[in-house]
């Protein structure tokens, strides 16, 4: 994987091979996306030589909503002005043949150095689970800001780049780092916290303040296999009060089914995400 980790930060390759000519790159710049589904995410990021090789970290994740079931069918076309305007703007970034020493303005390289300093904090904190991508999240931000320059600046080279530029980096950066810490919670989660996603999804869809084990489990038969499989989820989504487990009133002889109790100030938070 040498091919990858060096050409993404501009290091020499050098391949020796005993039955061929030696190859030699000065420059390599590899720029890749992949779209692809979760689990072959989750191979990747599983992969102890790729994670211990900082493979992983080198990549800028975007985790995207599902949309099935909620598709247009017929959705519009892309309108022509749209379109053109795109492949205008591809065109001329590509066909650009200027080289050179991009460089910050005083005040944007003063940003840049605060922005460090809370990476820094960050990484001590909230961002200890991503620790080997938020190790370079600084770097990326620098090329995330010398993209939007070099593809706005007609004069990229001489004008330097400006704080507003570094602002909107840090900003697509800031965003970019909800979306990692997701995407390596997906990679490592475990059964139960799974279930528990799964479960308040559904949950949320009905729309109910309230309902039984046996009715919640026949809307999710095609997740679960069994009733007990759902205990260490509802478990969890307890602890997290995101739910109350109470038995049901005026129930017949025998053990009480339990009632599964929605928290009504996380039915707020929800409703307030969707709008």
């Amino acid at each position: 994987i040498d091919v990858y980790l060096k050409g993404h930060s501009d290091d020499a390759i050098t391949l020796e091979r005993l039955s061929r000519q030696r190859n030699y790159i000065r420059h390599p710049r590899i720029s890749m996306m992949l779209t692809a589904q979760p689990v072959i995410l989750e191979s990747v990021m599983n992969n102890k030589e790729f994670e211990g090789r900082g493979l992983c970290a080198r990549f800028i994740y975007a985790l995207c909503r599902s949309k099935i079931g909620f598709r247009d069918v017929a959705p519009s076309p892309i309108p022509p002005r749209v379109k053109e305007d795109y492949q205008l703007f591809v065109n001329k970034i590509l066909s650009s043949t200027q080289t050179g020493t991009l460089y910050l303005s005083d005040e944007a390289a003063k940003i840049r150095i605060e922005f460090s300093q809370k990476v820094e904090d960050l990484l001590r904190s909230q961002w200890k689970p991503i620790s080997d991508w938020g190790g370079k999240a600084v770097g990326t931000t620098m090329r995330i800001a010398a993209l939007f320059h070099a593809s706005e600046e007609e004069n990229a080279l001489i004008t330097p780049i400006s704080v507003d530029t570094m602002k909107r980096a840090i900003k697509v950066m800031k965003c970019l780092s909800y979306h990692t810490i997701a995407s390596y919670q997906m990679m490592s989660i475990d059964p139960a916290a799974n279930d528990a996603q799964y479960l308040w999804k559904r949950i949320c869809d009905l729309q109910v303040d309230s309902i039984s084990k046996s009715e919640l489990f026949d809307k999710c038969k095609g997740q679960l296999k069994t009733s007990k499989t759902m205990e260490p989820a509802l478990q969890l989504l307890k602890e997290r009060h995101y739910i109350r487990l109470s038995e049901a009133r005026n129930a017949q002889k025998g053990r009480p089914p339990q009632k599964i109790e929605v928290n009504p100030l996380t039915r707020k938070s929800n409703n307030s995400k969707n709008n």
